[in-house]
């Protein structure tokens, strides 16, 4: 076999890696207890520039004498190439001429949690096996003359009804396994949640409910909007940044209320923010309280939500509050004005998505960054911080200078 048929093979079987995750130590260090990268060919095409990100990661922490030019696990065994890391790796980094130091390294206590924490999570999202149902009960039929499913699994059916009547308004009718969700969650409250929040023009309107004594199933009626900010982005990649300003500033103002009345969302997305366009305004509303529950100061732990949208402090098993909402408000905003996501970016696998978030620093897109205020970016490099306590809250999303600015760029003007 040729080098040229050699070297296909072995771009192949590098490309099937999947990303790893790997403490990166100095070498003779028995205090920086590392830092953690995710390792794939999709991020490195080759050993030479992992070394390069290494030593620009390291160099914040840590004196090097040069660049790192060697990596070795714990008892010293060499690392020369991609495939050769193993998930979990603890590798200790050497600059040129260094000789490899064997002793006790300390490894931070993060990346233990999140060797053990992602497969927690993914075994405890098992859906259920029941079926959901295909006719609605009376007490909701009455009020529909036709229906279209537009979301149908094992624990949530989601229908777009047509009304009978013009005194009916146009709703969307939402199917819950309830039996699953409170197996699944025992703070599964959605129901008594909506209606607590239901005096805010940000927050999706619960028009009624039906729930049937010994029957598994609660049926919501809610208002229709025109189209969620998923939607928006589908069709129009980038969103126009006043567009952003506008639909965001919405989003806040619900989330600081909801937060104000004792409550963590734990699903902020663009496929939970509906927007609707009457009389010529654009208004966003908050949906989707599946995941919401009440804060319990010291108690919140356990995974709930969107791989690409959960904070880190959840992913890692640690105890969160608040913030963790304000984390996905950024992570959207990111994808509103950036068309991509922060972190996971080429990745499918959930584990793959959570490590990046955890172990990544994210960067704006190179071709684009001048085209986004600098208001945008500083609330968003204020949101995408991976310590909560450094994080803003939603209140303090709202006096944000993004938020009280009109946010139009000179290339938008």
């Amino acid at each position: 076999m040729d080098s040229t048929k050699v070297l296909a093979v072995v771009n192949r079987l590098g490309s099937t890696m999947k990303a790893v995750r790997v403490c990166f130590l100095r070498n003779g260090d028995p205090f920086f207890r590392g830092v953690m990268l995710s390792v794939s060919p999709c991020k490195y095409k080759d050993f030479g520039i992992l070394l390069e990100d290494v030593t620009s990661v390291l160099h914040s922490h840590v004196v090097l004498r040069s660049g790192i030019e060697r990596l070795c696990r714990t008892n010293g065994t060499p690392i020369t190439f991609l495939d050769s890391f193993l998930d979990g790796d603890i590798v200790v980094c050497c600059c040129r001429y260094e000789r490899f130091i064997e002793m006790d390294y300390s490894v931070s206590r993060h990346f233990g949690r999140l060797r053990t924490a992602i497969p927690r999570w993914i075994n405890s999202r098992k859906a259920s096996n029941e079926t959901m149902p295909k006719v609605l009960p009376d007490s909701v039929a009455i009020y529909i003359d036709e229906s279209f499913r537009l979301v149908n699994s094992q624990t949530t059916a989601i229908c777009l009804a047509k009304p009978k009547t013009k005194e009916v308004r146009r709703c969307i009718v939402k199917v819950v396994n309830e039996k699953y969700m409170l197996n699944r969650d025992a703070k599964y409250k959605e129901v008594e949640i909506m209606r607590k929040l239901q005096t805010h023009p940000n927050v999706v309107d619960l028009i009624f409910t039906v729930h049937r004594p010994g029957y598994s199933y609660t049926f919501f009626v809610i208002e229709c909007m025109a189209c969620s900010v998923q939607d928006m982005r589908a069709r129009q990649g980038r969103i126009p940044e006043p567009t952003v300003h506008r639909v965001m500033r919405d989003v806040a103002c619900g989330l600081t209320y909801i937060h104000a009345n004792g409550i963590i969302h734990r699903d902020i997305k663009p496929d939970n923010l509906l927007l609707s366009f009457a009389d010529g305004v654009l208004v966003a509303k908050i949906a989707d309280f599946g995941a919401a529950t009440y804060f319990e100061d010291g108690a919140m732990k356990g995974f709930v939500g969107t791989a690409r949208y959960i904070a880190p402090e959840m992913i890692l098993g640690c105890k969160y509050d608040y913030r963790v909402d304000t984390w996905s408000f950024g992570v959207t905003l990111f994808c509103m004005l950036f068309i991509r996501h922060p972190f996971g970016t080429g990745y499918t696998d959930i584990r793959d998505i959570c490590n990046d978030t955890v172990v990544s620093e994210y960067q704006f897109p190179l071709e684009l960054k001048d085209c986004i205020s600098e208001d945008a970016k500083s609330l968003i490099d204020a949101l995408l911080v991976k310590d909560p306590i450094l994080r803003l809250t939603s209140a303090e999303i709202s006096q944000h200078p993004f938020m009280l600015s009109g946010s139009i760029t000179d290339s938008e003007r």
